[in-house]
C-alpha cells in the first residue's frame, strides 16, 4: 500500500524542480540527503577525443590553439533535481519527456517530445542527453528558449534554457574580442571535409563584418582565396594610370613622347604656339562598382614637373561623364604647379564623388600653359583612392 500511495501523490504533482550545474558532493555518512557524486547519463554524453591526425595527415592549426578535429554529436547534457509533494526526492527508473518551447507561456513548441522512458534516478539527481533519440538543430538556438520537462506524464513549470558561460560568446549579436596568447587569433573556423566550405554567412545587411584594428594586421585572410557574393570592405583602393595614356585636346596640337627611364610618363611640349592653353586629357577606366558595391573618389593625386617655372600647369580638373553629354565636375581647381623637381599635389573632389552603375567614366582634364615651344611639362602620372558605399 506505501508503494501505491507514493505514486498516486507523485501523479497528482511534482512539487519541485531545480536543474544544478553538477552533482552535489557526498554528504557526510548517515546523511539521508547524501546525493551520489556520478548518477547516470541516459543517451549519448557527446564526449569526442581528438584524433592525432586528419584526412591529409597530422593534425594541424595555429600555435597556441586547441580544436575538435572530429564533429561532436548534437547533444545537450542537462541535469535535475526532482521531488515529490512531500519535498522527499526520487529514486529509481522514471519516465522523462522534454520539450523545448519559444516562449515562457503558451507559445510554440520548437523541439519535442524527446522521450526518454527509463531515467535513473538517485536520490532525485538525474541526467540527460537531450538531442540522443531526437534530430536537435542547432539553428534553434538562435533565439530565447524554455525547457519543460515532464516525469511520469506530470509537466513541470518551464525553466530559461541558460548558455554556459562561453557559450555567450556566439550568440546572436556577441563580440569576439581581446588579444589571445600564443597565436593572437581570435576565431578560428576549419572544415576538414574535401570540397566543402568552413562557414556560410547570410543576412539582410553584412553577413560578416570584420574590422582591422591592430598595425599590420589583415581583416580577412584566406591562404587560398576568398569566394563570396556580395563581399565588401571598407579598405580605400588605388588605381594608377601612366602619363603617357593621354591625348591632346584642342585648341592646339602638342607632342607626346615618352621618357626614356619611364616609358609610362609623358614629356609634353613643343606646342604650335606659346601662351596658349592646352588641355592634356588623361581618361580613367573603372568599374563603378566594385566586389558588388559602390564606388566614391576619395582623391585624385597627379605626379608631374616642369623643364622650366615659366611653363606649368595651371589647371586640373575631374569629370565625371553621367550620360552621353552630360559632365559632372568633381574637382575644378585653378592653382597653378610649377615645381621643376619630382612632385605630386593631391586633390579631394568637392562634387558628386558617388559612382554608380548608371555614371562615368572619369576623364582627368590638366590645363598647360607653355612659356615657349622649346619646354616640357612631363607627367609621370594620376592615382585615384576609391572609397566604396553600399550600391543605391
Amino acid at each position: 500500500m506505501r508503494n501505491r500511495l507514493a505514486c498516486a501523490l507523485l501523479a497528482a504533482g511534482l512539487a519541485a524542480f531545480s536543474p544544478v550545474l553538477a552533482p552535489a558532493a557526498p554528504a557526510a555518512p548517515g546523511d539521508p540527503q547524501s546525493v551520489p557524486a556520478g548518477p547516470p547519463v541516459v543517451g549519448d554524453p557527446g564526449r569526442y577525443a581528438e584524433p592525432e591526425t586528419d584526412a591529409d595527415g597530422p593534425a594541424t592549426r595555429p600555435a597556441g590553439t586547441a580544436g575538435i578535429a572530429a564533429l561532436p554529436s548534437q547533444t545537450m547534457n542537462y541535469q535535475g533535481y526532482v521531488t515529490d509533494n512531500f519535498g522527499a526526492p526520487l529514486n529509481g527508473g522514471h519516465s522523462v519527456t522534454v520539450r523545448l518551447w519559444n516562449a515562457a507561456a503558451a507559445g510554440a513548441v520548437v523541439f519535442g517530445p524527446e522521450n526518454f522512458p527509463v531515467v535513473a534516478m538517485t536520490n532525485g539527481l538525474f541526467n540527460l542527453a537531450i538531442g540522443s533519440t531526437l534530430t536537435l538543430d542547432p539553428a534553434l538556438f538562435d533565439q530565447a528558449l524554455w525547457i519543460e520537462i515532464a516525469v511520469d506524464g506530470t509537466t513541470l513549470p518551464r525553466q530559461p534554457l541558460r548558455p554556459v558561460a562561453y557559450a555567450n560568446s556566439l550568440v546572436p549579436g556577441a563580440v569576439i574580442d581581446g588579444d589571445p596568447p600564443g597565436s593572437g587569433i581570435g576565431l578560428t573556423v576549419r572544415n576538414l571535409g574535401a570540397g566543402e566550405d568552413a562557414m556560410a554567412l547570410s543576412g539582410d545587411r553584412y553577413g560578416l563584418y570584420v574590422a582591422e584594428d591592430g598595425a599590420g594586421d589583415e581583416a580577412i585572410y584566406s591562404v587560398d582565396y576568398i569566394n563570396s557574393l556580395g563581399y565588401r570592405s571598407r579598405a580605400d583602393s588605388y588605381v594608377w594610370v601612366p602619363g603617357i595614356a593621354g591625348v591632346v585636346g584642342t585648341p592646339t596640337a602638342l607632342d607626346i613622347n615618352p621618357s626614356g627611364t619611364n616609358p609610362g610618363r609623358a614629356n609634353l611640349g613643343t606646342p604650335l604656339a606659346a601662351g596658349v592653353t592646352t588641355n592634356y586629357l588623361i581618361p580613367i577606366t573603372i568599374p563603378s562598382v566594385l566586389l558588388g558595391q559602390g564606388v566614391t573618389v576619395e582623391e585624385l593625386t597627379v605626379y608631374y614637373q616642369v623643364s622650366n617655372a615659366a611653363s606649368f600647369i595651371t589647371g586640373t580638373a575631374l569629370h565625371k561623364l553621367s550620360s552621353a553629354s552630360g559632365v559632372a565636375a568633381l574637382i575644378d581647381d585653378p592653382t597653378d604647379r610649377a615645381s621643376t623637381t619630382d612632385a605630386s599635389y593631391s586633390l579631394v573632389p568637392a562634387g558628386d564623388n558617388v559612382l554608380t552603375a548608371a555614371s562615368g567614366p572619369l576623364t582627368v582634364v590638366l590645363s598647360l600653359d607653355f612659356a615657349t615651344t622649346s619646354q616640357y611639362i612631363r607627367v609621370a602620372g594620376v592615382r585615384l583612392r576609391l572609397g566604396h558605399v553600399p550600391t543605391p
